[in-house]
């Protein structure tokens, strides 16, 4: 059995990610749950950025 999927408008993705702990992202209408930063995660993108 699958969940009913569940369509928000831009205006509710905002009020919801103001009082979110997690940041998500917003796709035709569903949000998913995007993963956190870190310090090495941002150094190994400058690495792979600066390398190109």
């Amino acid at each position: 059995m699958s969940l009913p999927l569940t369509y928000l408008s831009i205006e509710e993705y905002f009020q919801l990610e103001q009082s979110s702990e997690i940041r998500h992202e917003y796709l035709g209408g569903q949000i998913f749950a995007m993963s956190g930063g870190s310090k090495e995660h941002n150094t190994i993108t400058l690495n792979i950025a600066s390398r190109l």
